[in-house]
Order: structure tokens, then C-alpha cells, then sequence
């Protein structure tokens, strides 16, 4: 027996539900989960729970029954009688979840469609009739699975904006929540009074040996006693060192001659004396140093908060190994790097192709988070041991051709 199709629920109510429970399940989140674990693994849980599939028929893969003889009761002058019938069904798979047959749409019509849900995600169709034309049981059959489309149609107009800013509102909420539990944890530091949490809760603060000239140093870890903190580069003084990297650069990328000759641990030396003009580290230390012979390295406590590699591009190996170089220094939870790759080729956008697909080919690569350029790409990186510690990754690339 048929049944009527997109009739017993309301989409719109059953979207804004699952939308408070996104959110919901966000606020219920572990707050060591919250404190520690990368917002976008968070997102992704959140995501892979709470979206949604219409489902999409597979009308190439439909299956048509042989005619079956049935008893089909009618009425006939007031009276019910039996009489015999052909039946046909037409089978059709779906993708996607059935239980949205039952729901319906903002749009709709007075006689919604019929059908039976099937086992196994198919669809059945069923045509009954004395007399049977084979070019009206086609007719039938095409009007329905057509009408089934539009609500379908009309059921995705819903739910993609659903889908579309779930994972945008889960990383909304989950920075909001992080930034509570941070708020009271600091406050409940500066109490002032012993506080013993079951576990270390890790947080981030600006790191105190990296400011900017002239601004003064930003609150010290020694007063948030109550939790582990660690430093962390702000976004504004990352922005202000990839600047000052790319000013060098174009120095050299406009007077070549004045570099062909120099290798990549000499190339370094050329940016370490500008960055260390805008910034300083505790007291007259200076805030960069080299580590290695193309590294470019800020240390808060005897860590990486930022660290710089200077390479020759020589393939997808080269460019590997640098990133594997970055990873190796990935201490602290959240680690700002920087790869600045030269091209001596005369084809320099032949490099840029290469180079982008080498980056996103390396095994612990996670996600290009922008294009800020032609030339200029920021990706995230998972640490080798820890996949709750990520590497923000800059590459510049820059085109200092051999004379």
C-alpha cells in the first residue's frame, strides 16, 4: 500500500532543532576537549553529526517488475466488489536518509506524491488498473518520481543553507566557549588562592619575549599560576613578520645580481638583521636567531613559538624535507612557521604549480586555510607525534632568477 509522501513533519521545525543541538552539543563539549584539541577536529565532529543529506534519486539504476496479477476492490452502484488487476512496480534506489520522505517542505502542494519506502534505500512506485496502456503506466510512473524531485528540490533548497554554515557556527561557538573557560580560569587565578585542578589546562597568551617596538610586555605567565599556559604568537605580529620578510624579499627579487651567488644560510643572515630592527626579545636580547643553517627561530622558554626556513627550490623532496625541518620544531600547541622558497628558474610560474601541489601533497598536511596572493599561501599542518599540535604554515615563494 502506497503511502502519501511529505506529510508528517515539518522540515523547518526539524532544521531549527538540529541547529540548538549543534550548539548544544558544542556547549557540552569536555572543556579539555574545548582547551586542547584543534577547533577545526572539534568543527568536524560537530559537522559529520548534525549535517544533513536529502536524499537524490537514482533514477539510471530503476528496476521495472513484471505485472502481477492482484484482486483490486472497487465500488460498483454503492457496493464494494472484488475484481482482478494488473499491478506494477517501478523500483528506484536513493542516496541519502529516508527519513526526509516524511518531511515536508515550506513549499508543497495539496496532493503531495505516493509511494512506498522500501528497505535498502529504494523507492517503490506502484501502478493498479483493469486495463492496463503501457504508455500510460510510463506517463504515470514519470510523473510521480518527477513530482518526488521537486520536493526533494524544495526539501535541499532548505537544508543546504543548514549544511552551509554548520561548520561555521560550530567554529563560532566553540571559540566563544573557549574563550569563557579562559576568562574563568584567569579570574579564578587571580583570586590569589592555591587552586589544584585534576588536570594541567593548557591556554594561550602572547608570548612575553616577542613585542613589538615599543609596546610594552603583555601580562607574565608567573601570574596565571592556576593553569599551564603557553605562549603564543599573535596573529598581528605574525602578519608583521611575514611583512617584513616579504619588504626583504622584493629587494631582492629586484636586484638578483646582488644574490645569485649566495646560498640559502647567507639568505637567511640578509633577513635576520631587519626583523631583529622591529623587534627584541627579553632585556637586549634579540628576538630572532638562527638555529641550524637555514632556520630562522623565536624561543619563549626554551620553545618555538615562530620559526622561518630559507630554501632554494629543487623539487617536491626539497620542499618536503623544509616542511619536515618546521614540523621537527613544533613544541608549543599552536606554532607559527614561515617557508620562504627562492626560484632560480626562468619559469617561475611553472615553480608556483609545483610548489603549491608539493605542499598539500606532504603527508601532514591538513588544510590550506587562504590564498593571500599570487605567491603567498597559509596552510595548517598537524605535529608528527601530536595531532592536537598544529603548525600554521606561511609559504612565500620569491623569483630571484641566475643573471
Amino acid at each position: 500500500m502506497s503511502d502519501y509522501l511529505f506529510s508528517d513533519h515539518r522540515l523547518s521545525e526539524y532544521l531549527h532543532q538540529l541547529g540548538r543541538d549543534a550548539s548544544n552539543a558544542v556547549a557540552g563539549m569536555d572543556p579539555e576537549d574545548i582547551l586542547q584539541k584543534p577547533a577545526d577536529d572539534l568543527a568536524d565532529i560537530i559537522e559529520a553529526h548534525y549535517r544533513i543529506q536529502i536524499p537524490a534519486l537514482r533514477r539510471d539504476q530503476e528496476v521495472l517488475s513484471e505485472p502481477r496479477e492482484i484482486m483490486q476492490q472497487v465500488i460498483d452502484y454503492g457496493r464494494a466488489i472484488t475484481v482482478p488487476a494488473l499491478q506494477l512496480t517501478l523500483t528506484v534506489p536513493f542516496e541519502g536518509d529516508s527519513k526526509f520522505f516524511r518531511y515536508q517542505p515550506n513549499t508543497f502542494t495539496s496532493a503531495p506524491p505516493t509511494a512506498t519506502i522500501g528497505n535498502g534505500r529504494k523507492l517503490v512506485v506502484t501502478v493498479i488498473g483493469r486495463s492496463l496502456d503501457g504508455a500510460q503506466v510510463r506517463s504515470t510512473f514519470e510523473q510521480t518520481l518527477s513530482e518526488i524531485d521537486r520536493y526533494l528540490g524544495w526539501q535541499r533548497e532548505m537544508a543546504n543553507p543548514h549544511n552551509d554554515s554548520l561548520r561555521k557556527n560550530a567554529l563560532r561557538d566553540i571559540a566563544a566557549r573557549k574563550e569563557k573557560l579562559l576568562a574563568a580560569r584567569s579570574m579564578a587565578a587571580s583570586i590569589g588562592l592555591n587552586m589544584k585542578p585534576v588536570l594541567p589546562i593548557p591556554s594561550s597568551h602572547k608570548a612575553p619575549q616577542i613585542q613589538r617596538k615599543p609596546v610594552p610586555p603583555s601580562l607574565s605567565p608567573e601570574k596565571r599560576k592556576a593553569f599551564v599556559s603557553e605562549p603564543e604568537l599573535v596573529e598581528a605580529d605574525y602578519q608583521h613578520i611575514l611583512q617584513i620578510i616579504e619588504s626583504m624579499a622584493k629587494v631582492m627579487e629586484r636586484g638578483p645580481e646582488a644574490f645569485v651567488h649566495l646560498d640559502e644560510e647567507s639568505v637567511r643572515q640578509h633577513f635576520l638583521l631587519p626583523l631583529n630592527g622591529h623587534y627584541r626579545g627579553d632585556g637586549t636580547a634579540e628576538a630572532f636567531n638562527n638555529s641550524g643553517k637555514t632556520d630562522i627561530l623565536i624561543r619563549v622558554e626554551d620553545r618555538n613559538v615562530f620559526i622561518a626556513e630559507c630554501k632554494f627550490w629543487g623539487g617536491a623532496k626539497v620542499c618536503h624535507d623544509a616542511i619536515d625541518q618546521l614540523l621537527g620544531y613544533l613544541t608549543w600547541r599552536d606554532t607559527k612557521a614561515c617557508l620562504m622558497m627562492f626560484s632560480r628558474l626562468k619559469e617561475f610560474s611553472y615553480m608556483l604549480g609545483e610548489l603549491w601541489k608539493s605542499v598539500e601533497s606532504h603527508p601532514n598536511f591538513m588544510k590550506e586555510e587562504r590564498k593571500e596572493g599570487e605567491t603567498r599561501r597559509r596552510y595548517t599542518f598537524r605535529s608528527k607525534n601530536d595531532p592536537d599540535r598544529l603548525l600554521v604554515l606561511t609559504v612565500l615563494a620569491f623569483n630571484v632568477p641566475k643573471a
